[in-house]
């Protein structure tokens, strides 16, 4: 959560240095709402404070190229607004927010815990599912594509918008296995291989997968994608219950706040909040 608060402030330092440039200061002011029934096509006008006297200055017609420039500069303004009011909130989270690790809690005890053994201080079900995540466990054998992507942490992972999803998972500090066997079963009692792209197992011992679909432009991916999803729905994994999608688009990209929406739901439901 906390990689995902510096992220959220990163932008927005970035969001407000570019409004601030793009705003006009010569077009602030109170814009003036036109009298009613003296003209059938009324003017605008904008009035600002100069030398501390009240001017008017006039902007023309509704349709008018200039008072369309004193909107957008006034929208930019109100925007810059909010995106300072935003950036007050995030600064301040991040200096008062505190880790809630292990160490974290156990320094917050008194003295006369010390000599104490650590195994009551630490959540013995998230290193169960830990130890899922990172115990061996047969992966697929699929080729990897020539093109060379990883994670932060140096993982290879198969395309881009899997990067994008690997390294949100990672700044979560959600435990996952990547692309690991997944043995589900088809109508008929056969067993079905899969490899979800991302599985996780949630605290009250049920499962969330990820796939991430990266060639719908290709009829016989599409068609291979529909396939598994009747596969998944046959093993309890419904859409938007604890089967996601995640999708590139037709020019291989991704948008990266559509993935941090959908890990947000996923971490939710793994903790079982």
């Amino acid at each position: 959560m906390i990689e995902t608060v510096k992220a959220a402030l990163t932008v927005t330092e970035a969001l407000i240095k570019k409004t601030e440039r793009s705003i006009d200061p010569n077009l602030t002011g109170t814009l003036i709402k036109p009298p009613k029934g003296k003209t059938s096509r009324p003017y605008y006008k904008y009035q600002k404070i100069i030398n501390g006297k009240p001017r008017r200055f006039y902007l023309g017609k509704k349709d008018s190229a200039k008072l369309r420039r004193f909107v957008e500069n006034q929208f930019r303004i109100k925007r810059l607004e909010l995106l300072k009011a935003n950036k007050f909130v995030l600064e301040d989270f991040l200096a008062g927010y505190r880790e809630y690790g292990v160490s974290e809690v156990y320094n917050l005890l008194s003295g006369a815990y010390s000599e104490l053994p650590r195994v009551a201080f630490v959540d013995r079900r998230f290193q169960e599912i830990w130890d899922w995540a990172h115990e061996p466990y047969e992966k697929n054998l699929r080729k990897y594509p020539n093109a060379v992507n990883k994670s932060k942490l140096g993982e290879r992972t198969r395309s881009k918008g899997e990067t994008i999803l690997h390294n949100e998972i990672i700044a979560r500090g959600i435990p996952f296995r990547y692309d690991g066997l997944l043995v589900l079963e088809d109508i008929d009692g056969t067993e079905v291989d899969r490899y979800p792209d991302y599985l996780f197992l949630c605290y009250d011992g049920s499962m969330i997968a990820i796939e991430h679909l990266g060639r719908l432009d290709r009829m016989g991916y599409a068609l291979e994608t529909a396939e598994k999803l009747r596969v998944y729905l046959l093993n309890g994994f419904v859409l938007g219950v604890n089967l996601f999608l995640t999708s590139d688009d037709k020019d291989h990209g991704m948008d990266s706040q559509v993935a941090d929406n959908i890990l947000a739901l996923v971490e939710r439901r793994f903790y079982g909040l």
